[in-house]
């Protein structure tokens, strides 16, 4: 109940975005949860395949939303999986002189993820907790998503629909693997389910401080050249 109320409101916030800044975020989102999934997939050998693949798929999806607004993200999942120093990247730069796409820090950046990985970030907690977290969060965004493609365009919404059935898979994939190897698995995923309901109190408030953060750069970039 409080994450459909929260995702209806955080949907309804979104829609009100400049379109290309909405698809922006979107895509960062997505970009950070490639790398997050690239990450653990070499951590966590025995689930590679689990985890490269949803790497590579979470990819596509910043791809698409990045297509929508014609903005930069050239580089095929393969080339990345490709480059074992990619691992490493904080940005994912595509040309000289290009700043390129932060794709780090996700836990630690907002107030919102602070609270929800208790001032941790989301690699310091074991396997278990990892795909507890990661299923919880894939069920939160489809039910954002859903929202979302009451209110967008016809374009955005057939490209969100398409997200939200390869996210369905991405959750229950995670769910398998972790009844697989935790036999307390409710109890993580109603502790993850909490963390995230106390997080969504901090959304509006990490909203409202990314809007001005942006609003000051583009006023910057203005004045400054």
């Amino acid at each position: 109940m409080i994450n459909r109320l929260a995702c209806k409101i955080l949907a309804r916030i979104f829609i009100k975005l400049p379109h290309n800044l909405m698809l922006d975020i979107l895509k960062r989102l997505e970009v950070g949860v490639y790398l997050f999934c690239r990450r653990q997939s070499v951590l966590y050998p025995e689930l590679k395949d689990l985890l490269e693949e949803q790497a590579v798929s979470e990819y596509r999806h910043a791809q698409a939303f990045a297509t929508l607004a014609n903005l930069k993200l050239h580089l095929p999942p393969q080339h990345l999986i490709d480059k074992p120093e990619s691992l490493n990247w904080n940005r994912l730069t595509w040309s000289e002189g290009d700043w390129g796409e932060p794709v780090d820090g996700i836990s630690t950046r907002f107030l919102s993820s602070r609270l929800f990985f208790k001032g941790r970030t989301a690699s310091d907690y074991d396997l278990s907790n990892k795909l507890a977290f990661m299923h919880v969060l894939e069920n939160l965004q489809i039910s954002f998503y859903k929202q979302l493609a009451k209110f967008c365009s016809s374009d955005v919404r057939k490209t969100i629909n398409k997200i939200v059935r390869d996210e369905n898979e991405h959750s229950d994939n995670l769910l398998s693997a972790l009844q697989a190897i935790e036999p307390e698995w409710e109890q993580l995923i109603n502790y993850w389910q909490m963390r995230q309901n106390l997080a969504l109190l901090l959304l509006p408030i990490d909203l409202a401080l990314y809007l001005f953060t942006h609003i000051l750069r583009l006023a910057m970039w203005v004045c400054f050249g």
